[in-house]
């Protein structure tokens, strides 16, 4: 677990950007009131999670809206990146997403997947076991996200490259533009 150093002070960003950051970081500071205080955790019991895509070409500051929001909300961040989790070995990335997950919940942080294309990725048509195995792993952190208790951050290249399975569990989506 780090400690982000980064604020959001310092993140330059459109100005239609910053107002989703703020909007994102109120959602979650009184999130526990709507579903705790107010009883919303009865009528809806899997809103407890937060789960959120930046998406914008590299370089537009995805990473660091990342580090800042968890500095902001007093939380570690976790980085989960594809080279930690993927393995060849079959079972082995389910392994890695678990304790991603897992690590996250016990220290409260904030789990962050960086190009998340590669792990969020569309499933595809099944032609050989690769494929097969490939989609079980999506399915797999699918389930993952969805019960996760905490704040799952996707940082991504592209927005459609993320599954839409994943896309309809998002509850904010904000976009960062190449600078003019």
């Amino acid at each position: 677990v780090e400690t982000p150093l980064r604020r959001l002070k310092d993140l330059i960003v459109p100005a239609s950007t910053s107002a989703q950051l703020a909007s994102l970081l109120a959602k979650i500071r009184y999130h526990h009131i709507l579903y705790d205080d107010f009883g919303l955790r009865e009528i809806d019991p899997y809103g407890g999670r937060t789960a959120i895509n930046l998406y914008g070409p590299p370089g537009t500051g995805k990473s660091f809206a990342a580090d800042a929001i968890a500095h902001e909300l007093g939380m570690g961040i976790i980085r989960a990146n594809y080279a930690e989790i993927e393995s060849k070995f079959v079972g082995e990335t389910a392994k890695n997403i678990k304790a991603a997950f897992q690590k996250a919940r016990v220290t409260n942080a904030l789990l962050f997947f960086d190009e998340a294309d590669s792990l969020f990725g569309k499933r595809g048509k099944i032609e050989d076991a690769q494929d097969r195995w490939a989609n079980m792993e999506v399915n797999f952190l699918l389930q993952r996200v969805e019960e996760y208790e905490g704040v799952v951050m996707l940082a991504s290249n592209l927005r459609q490259n993320i599954d839409e399975a994943f896309l309809r569990r998002i509850h904010v989506i904000v976009e960062f533009p190449f600078p003019e």
